[in-house]
């Protein structure tokens, strides 16, 4: 009996060193990168659109914690976790594809939108709707997190819905 304890301990301390090489050697990078990326992306232009806009202004993310927080205005979740009524067009196609067409005009028409793309101004090269868009700046950040490893840059565009309904009426 005692050495099946004995056994126990030992690949219970096993388990615990493997553990923490791995917390240590890809946990904890990642973490402290995507942190110092989250502050000089999202937090950073959180606080410009709390600054700059007014209170009822709408930002259309995929990422909206620090960027609705910051900025304490209204989001629209290009993800559908916050905004049920994305779900649909998401089981349809892409997040990427659903902002490209502004494929949620029909339910918001949010101010600005916020692309997270492999590089910046993206949404203009993908987006029909592009002559509807206006560029405001642009952030990277090192990574999503283990989950997502590899840079993004996030890009951020007011949008003239006018113009918008002007060009779905063309033929």
């Amino acid at each position: 009996v005692r050495r099946a304890g004995g056994y126990g301990a030992a690949v219970a301390a096993f388990a615990l060193a493997v553990n923490l090489v791995v917390y240590q050697s890809a946990v904890l990078p990642q973490v402290t990168s995507f942190t110092a990326g989250r502050e000089h992306s999202m937090v950073r232009w959180g606080r410009w659109f709390g600054e700059h806009t007014t209170e009822n202004v709408t930002i259309a993310t995929p990422d909206i914690g620090a960027l609705g927080y910051y900025s304490q205005r209204r989001v629209l979740d290009l993800g559908g976790l916050v905004t049920p009524r994305m779900i649909p067009l998401l089981r349809h196609a892409p997040q990427e594809d659903v902002l490209a067409r502004l494929a949620f005009s029909e339910f918001a028409r949010p101010e600005f939108v916020v692309d997270r793309a492999d590089s910046a101004y993206d949404l203009m090269r993908r987006s029909p709707w592009a002559a509807c868009l206006q560029p405001i700046g642009r952030a990277e950040l090192p990574n999503l997190g283990i989950a997502r490893p590899g840079r993004v840059t996030y890009t951020f565009y007011r949008v003239d819905w006018r113009r918008f309904d002007e060009l779905r009426r063309l033929p």
